[in-house]
């Protein structure tokens, strides 16, 4: 059963909100991938370029299909159990919004397994944009009263929970070179 803060997170994204809610690495902020003024708050808010891109995490690989060209080996590493949090750059799907890679030729995304993300995509009904709740030039924020009073004004919604204090942002794995960019 979905509780009601991820029901409420769910229902602000689709009406184009921009949300904060805990990962299995840092709080992230997140909005709907295709709302573009959506995504645009969420950048200014967090105070980003838009040719950096952003990161999508879902529940189930199937949520990435209308933004990833889905072959077997995205498939099979999506699939795959892994206790590292691990962030995928693959090849996007002709109708990928440009505002999601930035100036990239490829698109960020992790197959989360904690527990709220799952229920929050499940409860949205897709993949979520990702990015970690800090401004930029500041560490990711790490803990509940640092989040609410840092960007609480600017958002719309918190989805309670709780990350490790010592929790580092995910791994970055380039899927077509296997080249690991950033360890966890």
């Amino acid at each position: 059963m979905i509780r009601w803060p991820i029901r409420l997170a769910a229902a602000i994204l689709q009406g184009g909100g921009v949300i904060a809610y805990p990962t299995e690495t840092v709080f992230g902020l997140g909005c709907d991938p295709e709302n573009f003024q959506a995504i645009r708050r969420l950048l200014k808010i967090k105070q980003r370029p838009p040719h950096k891109g952003l990161i999508l995490l879902a529940s189930s690989s199937g949520m990435f299909a209308p933004f990833v060209e889905m072959n077997e080996k995205v498939m099979e590493v999506l699939e795959t159990e892994s206790d590292i949090p691990t962030t995928f750059l693959v090849t996007p799907a002709q109708g990928c919004p440009k505002w999601l890679t930035g100036r990239h030729e490829t698109l960020a995304i992790r197959r989360s397994r904690h527990p709220i993300v799952m229920q929050l995509c499940e409860a949205f009904g897709g993949a979520i944009v990702s990015t970690s709740a800090n401004l930029r030039g500041h560490p990711p924020i790490v803990q509940n009263m640092a989040l609410r009073k840092v960007l609480g004004d600017l958002i719309d919604c918190i989805v309670p929970g709780r990350v490790d204090a010592k929790a580092r942002p995910s791994r970055i794995i380039d899927l077509k070179t296997g080249i690991i960019l950033r360890e966890h």
